[in-house]
């Protein structure tokens, strides 16, 4: 063999396959975005207070003002916000100020994680969905780029931890249906199989439980979850040597029970402090629910859910003016990836409608769960509530462009994805509070409600 050919030959043998480079670089892209200059400014601001403070009133070092007029008396000691479950507050406690201190690369560090674990998980999910490392690449690429999960990956608040649990939990959906089309269970996994069907079922419903046990709009995702499960299991010839029965004993057992004893278990301090106080702790829960039911205060960041996916209404966290340089974060997605999502919805339904295929259950079925239940809700609503239905909007973008004739499916996805860097690049400043001239942010203002 010629030396040239060795040489190739060898190169070809050390080259890093795409499988490893595609989704490290993907991750890299997530956490410089997520982690630079996380530690500015150096005071809470937005709702990071009300979590920052109960983080560490969990952990004995700090009182709040509880919000609402009429706080229960029975509640978690020193908490201001008892009208949320607590385990995000305590994953603010226990991954961040309690190792790194009350300061605030403490305090946000778990989001920052959370928010880099979220750009794995969908790519992991996209990847199980279509078997492409460079569509799953080219999903988790556009999540990253984000600006509304940039911004909230970069803040001590709840939603992050939700859009992330919300995310595993689809992603261990559809691993539990690969396992059923794979043949069943095995000797390893026995007994979790008899109870609540597979390992990864048992996962997807550990993960539902603790959305839930952050905010109470986790309990959207329960229905679509235990819905598509449902239909995947009884379908097809995935149930096995399984009786019906014992097949919606699994369903109920992962999709109810699993949740309620994980929500249960977040509010362990409750009872430690209260001891097996059922009336007190149904009296919060109450409480709780009045709550979220009679919140209508109006405020500037207020907005109905359908200005949502159009932008209409991001919301202003900070402004700072500094020697000369203007600091601002904004809530705001990436208009390329966002109005780009609307714009292919037409294409993405014909699609559906001339060909329907599994993975259209799931992508375009948790968009809809996540976001349409809040055309129900009456209370006061915000545009970051919006955030765990992204994920699977890059994923609807993906499936769309994907099914498109190869040549220009591929074209589209690089034109796409071209798109949304400049986009973020532009609109980077916005999104992290980076100090830049004030002409830089004015030039940002392309609709006439946005806060720049």
């Amino acid at each position: 063999m010629p030396a040239g050919h060795g040489i190739i030959a060898s190169v070809h043998r050390v080259a890093i396959p795409s499988r490893i480079v595609v989704p490290a670089l993907v991750l890299l892209i997530a956490a410089g975005l997520r982690l630079w200059g996380l530690g500015a400014p150096g005071q809470p601001y937005g709702d990071e207070s009300y979590y920052v403070f109960d983080a560490a009133a969990y952990l004995g070092g700090g009182t709040v003002n509880p919000i609402g007029d009429d706080p229960p008396a029975a509640r978690i000691a020193d908490e201001g916000t008892w009208v949320h479950p607590p385990l995000g507050k305590w994953v603010i406690a226990l991954l961040g100020v309690g190792p790194i201190g009350q300061r605030p690369i403490g305090w946000r560090i778990p989001s920052a994680v959370f928010g880099i674990v979220g750009v794995g998980l969908l790519y992991l999910l996209a990847l199980h969905l279509w078997r492409s490392v460079w569509w799953a690449g080219f999903a988790a690429l556009l999540l990253a780029l984000d600006g509304l999960h940039i911004v909230q990956s970069r803040m001590a608040m709840l939603d992050i931890f939700l859009a992330t649990f919300v995310t595993g939990a689809v992603l261990f959906l559809v691993l539990d249906r690969e396992r059923m089309g794979a043949g069943g269970s095995s000797g390893r996994w026995r007994r979790i199989d008899r109870l609540v069907g597979s390992p990864f079922r048992l996962l997807a419903g550990i993960c539902l439980g603790c959305g839930v046990a952050t905010k109470w709009s986790g309990a959207f995702a329960l229905p679509f979850a235990a819905g598509l499960c449902a239909i995947w299991a009884f379908t097809g010839n995935r149930r096995g040597d399984r009786s019906a029965a014992a097949t919606l004993t699994t369903l109920v057992a992962s999709f109810v029970l699993v949740p309620a004893g994980i929500y249960m278990l977040s509010y362990g301090a409750f009872f430690y402090q209260h001891g097996f106080a059922v009336h007190d702790f149904l009296a919060l829960q109450s409480a709780m629910l009045h709550y979220q039911q009679a919140h209508s205060a109006i405020q500037p960041e207020n907005s109905p859910p359908w200005t949502w996916p159009l932008l209409l209404h991001p919301v202003l966290y900070l402004e700072l003016v500094r020697d000369g340089g203007y600091s601002v974060v904004v809530a705001l997605g990436n208009p390329a990836l966002w109005w780009g999502f609307l714009l292919l919805v037409p294409v993405a339904l014909v699609q559906v409608i001339r060909r329907p295929v599994w993975q259209d259950a799931v992508v375009l079925g948790g968009y809809a769960s996540m976001f349409l239940p809040w055309f129900a809700v009456g209370r006061t609503q915000f545009i970051w509530y919006m955030l765990p239905a992204v994920p699977f909007m890059c994923l609807a973008v993906t499936a769309t462009l994907r099914r498109l004739p190869p040549s220009g499916g591929r074209r589209s996805a690089i034109a796409f994805a071209g798109a949304a860097i400049l986009v973020g690049v532009l609109f980077l400043p916005v999104w992290t509070g980076w100090r830049v001239p004030g002409s830089w942010i004015r030039a940002l203002g392309w609709l006439p409600d946005w806060p720049l």
